[in-house]
């Protein structure tokens, strides 16, 4: 459901990117180019929520897998690195320990 923009006054509001990384902007291209000639083009409200839900289940995936292989490379290269010692910053701290 469109409901435009509060801060900048409009009653239909989009917002997208360039469509070389996120597949849910070249469907709001897609939409959008359909819609310049003039015509009123509709989408399959159900075809899109699905297709919406199937790209966010995707972006977390690959956020989770991006996370995995930081963390692996973190370990990698520090392996090299047991029994030498770091200054580090503790940079926040919670219930089960801190960040450094």
């Amino acid at each position: 459901d469109n409901i435009g923009h509060y801060g900048l006054g409009f009653s239909h509001y989009s917002h997208f990117t360039s469509p070389i990384r996120r597949y849910s902007d070249v469907l709001a291209h897609r939409i959008l180019e359909r819609n310049l000639d003039g015509k009123n083009y509709r989408v399959d409200p159900a075809k899109l929520a699905e297709q919406c839900k199937h790209i966010s289940n995707q972006e977390r995936k690959a956020a989770e897998a991006e996370r995995e292989s930081t963390k692996y490379k973190q370990a990698e290269y520090l392996s090299k690195r047991i029994g030498e010692t770091f200054e580090g910053v503790i940079s926040g701290i919670i219930d089960r320990g801190f960040f450094v």
